[in-house]
């Protein structure tokens, strides 16, 4: 189709607490912004989408997550992937917004956050 495209954004954060209680934490973030569609702890990896907007045309954004450690850290790498149309602009920017939003509100996550929210 005629002026598509796929839009990405990253992010890297960084927390003290376990990996299992910040992916316990990103989960409960997803799932208020979007929905969970799979969890591996074996690869320390959760997908989903995020929700595009309040928008009837906007679409879901694809997120992907991965927790790993880090010396003494927990580092978590988020990325988001939208298929823009000729009326939608930056929906990876916006829900990666979206989705950082709904990680600060994790009481789990608020105390170990070492990026400086």
């Amino acid at each position: 189709m005629v002026g598509i495209r796929q839009t990405t954004a990253q992010q890297t954060l960084n927390f003290t607490a376990a990996p299992a209680d910040v992916a316990a934490a990103l989960e409960a973030a997803l799932a208020t912004v979007g929905k969970v569609k799979s969890v591996d702890p074996q690869t320390g990896r959760i997908s989903g989408k995020v929700k595009g907007g309040l928008k009837g045309w906007e679409e879901s954004a694809d997120i992907d997550i991965l927790v790993s450690t880090s010396g003494e850290q927990t580092q978590v790498q988020v990325q988001t992937q939208h298929e823009e149309g000729a009326i939608s602009m930056n929906g990876a920017e916006k829900t990666m917004d979206a989705f950082l939003q709904a990680v600060q509100q994790q009481p789990a996550l608020a105390q170990s956050n070492s990026a400086g929210w």
